[in-house]
């Protein structure tokens, strides 16, 4: 009788153990990957929140002047 049940157990945790063992076939997750994505997707909401369809094209420098640096630098306490 005891030996039964033993052997029932034994078949049982082979099969949870195996079971358990074929779970973990998942790929690694890239990290980069996902970070790229998620700022693709909140450039796409912000997007979306302006209701254009893709970045505008700037067409000056991007750098403030000089001039709006010093007083912007002036009222910083």
């Amino acid at each position: 009788m005891h030996l039964g049940t033993a052997l029932l157990l034994c078949v049982l945790l082979l099969a949870c153990v195996t079971r358990g063992l074929s779970l973990s076939t998942c790929a690694t997750v890239d990290s980069d990957h996902v970070k790229r994505k998620r700022v693709e997707a909140i450039r796409g909401q912000i997007l979306s929140k302006l209701r254009l369809t893709s970045p505008p094209q700037c067409r000056r420098s991007t750098t403030a002047p000089g001039s709006c640096w010093r007083s912007w630098a002036a009222t910083d306490t």
